[in-house]
């Protein structure tokens, strides 16, 4: 069986994906185009699935840690007063920017030895 596998895309999912793999021995090589990081976007919901899977990683300490501040929504007519709320504070889920999810990933899949990034300009 061949163990190296490549994989297009340092993101969410390439990074994910690199980290899975070489827990289960496989050797994966990333090729990504940025020549760095990505570091801007919106927030990431973590919530559901998404969440039990964070834990198998052991990455949802982290992303607890790096949490978006964000207390709910608020809209405001034309003069300035709320019209509507809403919260959006609870332990089902947590909002993470996406930049800082993409560098926790790839710090995670550092610890791996048998995972490389290579930046390449296509």
């Amino acid at each position: 069986m061949n163990e190296r596998i490549l994989i297009s895309g340092a993101s969410i999912a390439g990074l994910t994906l690199a980290q899975w793999l070489a827990r289960h021995g496989f050797s994966p090589t990333i090729v990504e185009r940025a020549p760095e990081l990505r570091t801007g976007g919106n927030g990431v919901d973590v919530s559901g699935d998404a969440i039990a899977v964070a834990e198998r990683m052991r990455l949802m300490g982290r992303i607890r840690q790096l949490a978006a501040d964000v207390h709910g929504m608020k809209f405001v007519d034309a003069a300035d007063r709320a019209v509507a709320r809403i919260d959006t504070r609870d332990d089902a889920s947590v909002e993470i920017m996406r930049g800082d999810l993409v560098a926790l990933l790839h710090e995670a899949t550092d610890e791996w030895k048998s995972c490389s990034v290579t930046r390449s300009r296509l």
